[in-house]
């Protein structure tokens, strides 16, 4: 895979577009995948390994428990053991930036959430005089967009564990949140963020993943320490092309008002964060989604707290859950 892609700029906006794209080439990554509109399964084998002479590692030697059960995963590490699957890959075609790839959520089997500026386009503000050069909101998104999800195998080639990847794809629409509305200075530096969010319906369900979230039961607290996983960057800024990583973090203070833009800091292993992965918050017996991370503030890295959009993110819910149910053939009686 090659990493990241040459942004398209507008010969209008100068040199502003091209800060831009950089700005979002830090927290989305350009890697390529093949699109689908059908949810598919595609292996992937290392080059040049026989799969006669070794052992293979599956799903079914793992210990299956509740995810409370388990170890706590080591900070910043890939996550092999597919404990967090329901984190995808999320690659739309934007105008203004080309290919952009982000992290997102498996709310349900067709449904993913993930945050909104990786999906929908930037667009010069209508009023430059506020000090906002660029705005986001849901006037223009991509009109298809791609989720894939990862599962770890691996096999034992001189006592060495190789891991390989097989892969499951949709693609579907793009719905924003309707109070999406993030203001960008000149630089590409957002001014203020509002409602992040963004649903992905997928025209085929992605199946077989886990852990089931659920939405969060109450907001973020101050120092809460979560587990984050996604799609991002690692603790030297190199992307992770194609690779699931988990860690913990720690809100760094109150969520403000409204519930966006909640700072967090790092524990253990550096492992920073791309777009749109998840911040989960768990127990023995469940695991909540909590937040979506956003763009990066001046003051460091930040996610969209869940709680204040529960009521919007129900109804899409809903709705994919009916649509579903709509699609499905009923079964036609025994001759």
């Amino acid at each position: 895979m090659s990493g990241l892609r040459h942004v398209t700029t507008r010969p209008s906006l100068g040199s502003a577009w091209v800060l831009l794209a950089f700005a979002f080439q830090l927290s989305c990554n350009g890697c390529p995948s093949n699109s689908s509109t059908v949810a598919r399964s595609t292996p992937s084998h290392d080059a040049g390994v026989s799969s006669t002479d070794d052992d293979f590692i599956t799903e079914d030697d793992y210990e299956i428990l509740p995810i409370g059960h388990r170890s706590r995963p080591s900070d910043g590490v890939t996550d092999h053991a597919n404990q967090y699957s329901f984190a995808v890959m999320v690659h739309a075609i934007l105008e203004a930036r080309g290919r952009s790839s982000c992290s997102g959520a498996l709310l349900g089997p067709s449904l993913v959430l993930t945050a909104a500026h990786c999906v929908c386009e930037t667009q010069e503000a209508p009023s430059p005089d506020s000090g906002a050069q660029f705005i986001i909101n849901g006037a223009r998104c991509a009109t298809s967009v791609t989720a894939e999800t990862l599962t770890y195998t691996g096999r034992v080639v001189e006592s060495q564990v190789i891991w390989n990847t097989r892969r499951q794809e949709s693609s579907g629409k793009v719905r924003p949140h309707p109070g999406l509305e993030i203001l960008l200075d000149k630089r590409g530096l957002p001014i203020s963020i509002k409602a992040d969010l963004a649903v992905v319906e997928l025209d085929e369900p992605i199946q077989g993943t886990s852990p089931e979230v659920l939405l969060p039961a109450s907001e973020v607290r101050p120092d809460e320490i979560f587990t984050i996983v996604g799609h991002g960057h690692d603790g030297n800024n190199d992307l992770i092309i194609g690779g699931r990583r988990v860690g913990r973090k720690k809100v760094a203070g109150p969520p403000p008002s409204g519930g966006d833009g909640v700072m967090f800091v790092q524990l253990g292993a550096p492992f920073t964060s791309g777009s749109g992965d998840a911040c989960l918050r768990q127990d023995k017996a469940t695991t909540e989604l909590i937040g979506i991370t956003s763009l990066p503030l001046e003051d460091g890295f930040a996610f969209t707290s869940l709680y204040p959009y529960r009521d919007w993110l129900r109804a899409e819910l809903h709705r994919a859950a009916s649509r579903a149910r709509s699609h499905t053939k009923p079964l036609e009686p025994a001759p």
